[in-house]
């Protein structure tokens, strides 16, 4: 049964689109309930499913099926490496030591940049891939997301990182360049035993 969840930065409200440098790719995942996730809502190029498999549409949110040991990933290609990557937390992790999260600066399935939940903690946490191996950056924010809470991950051509919840800062002064070439962005889920509850809605990957 899924935990109950009470949020550090308060509720969520409407989602709206992006502002300020322009969205580049987007997913309201309002269709036909479809595995694997394809043609976003934006109609750009589809999704492409980088670690894992079974990551899908059903009820109008996105979902992974299946029972993920390592990380799976899937992104969408925004031709950009400075962005806001966005999207609500639908449904919380319902297995112990679940992660929901987004990744940016994707690389490669060794080399990129995410942003977990981590239920057991609960935390949300920084962390880069390099080489395969992942490190926590900064200082993980301490404690649980709502339903519905909006979390973004966000890198400027400084390579300057932050993580938001509902528009606050909870995790800054992030300086860090690798993977710097990464112009993939998308959805992350890391969980030992499946199929997971998690989901997500309204992505977006805005220029930043």
């Amino acid at each position: 049964m899924p935990r109950a969840h009470v949020s550090m930065w308060g509720s969520s409200g409407e989602w709206v689109p992006p502002a300020g440098g322009g969205t580049l790719r987007s997913d309201n995942f309002n269709r036909a309930n479809e595995d694997p996730l394809n043609v976003p809502s934006d109609g750009g190029s589809a999704w492409v499913e980088l670690l894992g498999t079974d990551w899908n549409v059903n009820g109008n949110v996105a979902r992974i099926g299946g029972v993920v040991w390592t990380p799976a990933v899937t992104y969408l290609e925004a031709s950009n490496s400075n962005v806001i990557v966005k999207a609500k937390m639908t449904a919380a992790p319902s297995s112990p030591n679940s992660n929901w999260g987004l990744t940016a600066r994707i690389v490669d399935a060794d080399n990129h940049w995410r942003v977990v939940y981590r239920i057991n903690v609960p935390d949300l946490a920084l962390q880069k891939r390099v080489a395969g191996s992942f490190t926590t950056v900064g200082t993980p924010a301490a404690g649980s997301l709502s339903v519905n809470d909006e979390v973004s991950l966000e890198v400027n051509s400084s390579h300057q990182w932050t993580v938001k919840v509902n528009g606050s800062p909870v995790i800054t002064g992030v300086t860090d360049s690798d993977n710097s070439s990464g112009t993939k962005h998308g959805l992350v889920a890391h969980f030992n035993s499946g199929p997971d509850t998690m989901s997500w809605d309204d992505f977006s990957v805005t220029a930043n």
